[in-house]
């Protein structure tokens, strides 16, 4: 049992560290590898890449990655995680409404497509709270 708490421990630190970097990563992807986006002009499996890549951090953030073993990750999802978690989501909340209330303030000057404010919205959102969790859970490991 000390071995399954000590793995679960391990993923757990694992997950802390990998969370800001998988924002950043959802953030950069679209900007570096679908650079010069024609934002009228986007075909579908460029929308499938950014949906993937979202769906991917997604489940980072609300159930603490997927792709761990169901055991492992029940024993590392205790009350500080939880915790961190939700704020971490509050966090990422809040950081979309600014980004919603910006794209609201700035597009009687410089209008934007749908497309272009939902990525900005969701990305930013999501980066700002996957960072804070990150953040968060490994300074609640020491």
């Amino acid at each position: 049992m000390t071995d399954r708490i000590e793995r679960a421990d391990e993923i757990s630190r694992n997950r802390a560290r990998m969370a800001p970097f998988i924002g950043l990563f959802v953030l950069a992807i679209p900007q570096l590898v679908l650079a010069n986006w024609d934002w009228q002009a986007v075909t579908w499996w460029q929308i499938a890449i950014w949906f993937v890549l979202v769906a991917f951090a997604s489940a980072t953030l609300f159930w603490g990655g997927m792709w761990f073993p169901k055991d492992l990750r029940e024993i590392g999802e205790d009350d500080v995680t939880r915790a961190n978690r939700a704020n971490a989501v509050t966090g990422g909340f809040l950081a979309a409404l600014f980004v919603a209330m910006l794209v609201f303030l700035i597009s009687p000057f410089e209008p934007l497509s749908a497309q272009r404010a939902a990525h900005l919205i969701i990305s930013i959102g999501l980066l700002c709270s996957l960072v804070s969790f990150g953040i968060a859970e490994l300074r609640s490991h020491g």
